[in-house]
């Protein structure tokens, strides 16, 4: 238990691993006077409060930061901040990053507006945060090497984007326990790669797209919990030979289960 401490007594630190304790309060701005440090991690901690720019200002040196300020050095692979109680402020976010990161913001505070920069990277990790707003920033972004998305466990609104053929390396997505509504969109059935799909404890309705038998690498499909109906004739599974788990409870669905379900 306790605080960060005074950092600036060890001015040739290259690595600082805090990750995994019972850390609490701020983060106190002389963090970003340790030039030399690359490594850096405080995922699962309590720390709370606002990210300046003072914090990482000089952090240039960086590969695995926990950065709430979006200044980054070209060499970031790996950040995670998860598990903590960190907001961001309305203030403007820049990056240099070169290469694709991945980014885990899990488990946060975190509301208002979400950088379009963060969909550059491979892996994305936004989920248990305080997100409320329509989803519109997806269609702003393009990146087909995007691999894992999970907004879960937010309160998303409105209706889901159709524009997912932006999205064609996906492999995960995630958007379950939100509140988005109306139908799944058509272009869902784009992401050819996808493997796992997570669209549970939403408000979603209307039949379920054809397009879904494209997606012919699914294993995992979960649309429990929502208001979804017509009869169940968009051909998951015959088109699926790797479909594993398939969860279709608490929606609307009529007519018999197609005996290839069964086999």
């Amino acid at each position: 238990m306790g605080s960060l401490p005074d950092l600036t007594t060890f001015p040739s630190l290259r690595e600082l691993g805090l990750h995994h304790n019972h850390l609490n309060g701020t983060i106190l701005d002389n963090l970003g006077k340790q030039s030399r440090l690359e490594r850096l991690y405080l995922g699962h901690n309590s720390f709370e409060g606002f990210i300046s720019e003072a914090h990482f200002s000089d952090l240039t040196k960086l590969k695995f930061p926990f950065n709430s300020y979006w200044i980054f050095s070209p060499q970031l692979i790996y950040m995670n901040m998860s598990h903590n109680q960190n907001q961001w402020p309305y203030t403007k976010f820049v990056i240099g990053v070169l290469l694709s990161p991945t980014i885990d913001l899990s488990s946060n505070k975190l509301e208002g507006e979400i950088p379009s920069f963060l969909f550059k990277v491979t892996h994305l990790d936004i989920s248990n945060n305080m997100f409320s707003k329509p989803a519109h920033f997806l269609c702003t972004t393009n990146n087909r090497n995007l691999s894992i998305l999970d907004l879960s466990n937010n309160q998303f609104l409105g209706e889901l984007p159709n524009c997912w053929m932006h999205f064609e390396g996906l492999k995960i997505l995630n958007l379950a326990n939100n509140h988005f509504h109306g139908k799944i969109p058509n272009s869902i059935g784009s992401l050819l790669g996808i493997e796992i799909l997570d669209l549970s404890n939403n408000s979603f309705t209307g039949e379920l797209p054809s397009s879904l038998k494209n997606c012919t690498k699914l294993k995992f499909v979960n649309l429990r919990d929502n208001k979804l109906s017509g009869q169940y004739r968009c051909g998951l599974g015959s088109s699926h030979p790797d479909l594993v788990v398939l969860f279709l409870r608490s929606n609307h669905f009529f007519g018999s289960i197609p005996s290839h379900l069964c086999l």
